[in-house]
């Protein structure tokens, strides 16, 4: 398992993912007697037995985590959630597995996994943000993105910004034609973050359906 650590930080993951499977096949051809030595007397025993099966499930993971394509890592996670205790799981790999899923056109998995993770960690932002964009009906995503402003000045988000979420707010809005009410929100995300390219175009398609045609032609 260590070795497997080391070879994900040294960028050597074809030596990873060998090392965390060869980690769990000790482990499971050994399991009489991790079992034996769990059920010990011997509190160093019972130690050693714990960590070995710890070391065994996040390799189940890592296998996940560090999968070259989304097919791979489909495969990997299902392994590991047959294995591995729901609160080993981190936040992160219901986001990977979601969004596995998306890149192979599986919205409704994409969605039902999500969810499984909002229910496990229901105040990560970064999870709300993901199933947002799993969500095939502009109002309901809305809804959610809404939501994730409450959390605006209070929680940092790991890899979106607030604008991002103004601005997807006001898409959807055009994409319903309610220009006026996306508007709001677009001027808001350009306020937020000049440097979105997909801001701009959002702000400039806005502009032109709320007949502000030279704004427009600025956007």
């Amino acid at each position: 398992y260590q070795l497997g650590m080391v070879s994900v930080k040294a960028g050597f993951i074809d030596k990873a993912k060998e090392a965390f499977n060869k980690c769990k096949t000790t482990c499971e051809e050994n399991g009489a007697l991790i079992a034996a030595a769990a059920a010990s007397e011997d509190e160093s025993f019972k130690e050693s037995a714990y960590e070995f099966i710890y070391y065994s499930l996040e390799s189940y993971l890592w296998l996940g985590r560090i999968a070259s394509s989304s097919e791979e890592r489909i495969i990997a996670y299902n392994k590991a959630i047959t294995h591995v205790p729901s609160s080993m799981v981190q936040s992160m790999d219901y986001i990977n597995m979601c969004a596995s899923y998306m890149d192979l056109g599986d919205r409704n998995k994409a969605y039902e996994i999500i969810t499984v993770g909002q229910s496990a960690y229901p105040n990560d932002i970064d999870i709300l943000f993901v199933k947002s964009r799993t969500i095939d009906d502009k109002t309901k995503e809305v809804e959610i993105l809404m939501q994730i402003l409450n959390f605006e000045y209070k929680v940092q988000p790991r890899f979106f910004d607030y604008a991002t979420v103004y601005n997807n707010i006001a898409w959807n809005y055009c994409c319903i034609g309610k220009f006026e009410e996306g508007l709001v929100y677009a001027e808001k995300a350009i306020a937020r973050n000049k440097s979105h390219d997909y801001i701009w175009e959002t702000l400039g398609e806005l502009y032109y359906n709320t007949g502000n045609y030279e704004k427009c032609i600025d956007a």
